[in-house]
């Protein structure tokens, strides 16, 4: 026994030092993080994205449930929202239009994804619910009437309980 622990105890002790380590230098003045300013002129904005392979564009998704397009090299949002679902999202606290996701054929098939909040009118239910859209013949304006649902969960009750967290993509 007294062998045993006079192997074992080095052994956790070098484990301990392999462990530990100096802590790292902060980094130097000239490498500090800055903020850019990237589109003003926007309600709520929660998420930010990109179609697979278009640098020319950025689509920011406000809150209250709409999406709206930053040309390159601007900073304020075109006039017209690319999407606009505000009649349907239960917006305000973590709940609204949460995200937009495009999928890895958008070039070719049109389709995008959105994340958002809604609640039944008839009861006190909130979904999570996902639709899949398409754009109109109009790259920056999206087809309203095209939506599909994906996927709806409902979310915990009572509602005053949980009202938060409600994800996104």
């Amino acid at each position: 026994m007294t062998r045993r622990l006079a192997f074992i105890c080095p052994l956790g002790a070098l484990a301990l030092l392999a462990c530990g380590g100096s802590p790292s230098e902060p980094p130097a003045a000239g490498d500090s993080l800055r903020l850019q300013l990237v589109a003003s002129g926007l309600s709520s904005p929660v998420y930010l994205s990109a179609p697979p392979g278009d640098t020319e564009r950025l689509f920011i998704v406000e809150q209250a449930g709409r999406i709206r397009i930053v040309p390159h090299g601007q900073q304020q949002p075109l006039a017209t929202p690319f999407l606009d679902i505000s009649n349907r999202v239960l917006s305000g606290g973590e709940e609204g239009l949460l995200s937009v996701a495009f999928h890895p054929g958008y070039a070719t098939n049109h389709y995008f994804y959105v994340d958002y909040t809604h609640s039944s009118a008839a009861s006190d239910t909130v979904y999570t619910v996902i639709e899949r859209y398409t754009v109109s013949a109009d790259s920056n304006i999206a087809d309203s009437a095209t939506h599909k649902l994906i996927l709806r969960i409902t979310q915990p009750q009572p509602v005053s309980l949980y009202p938060n967290h409600k994800g996104g993509l």
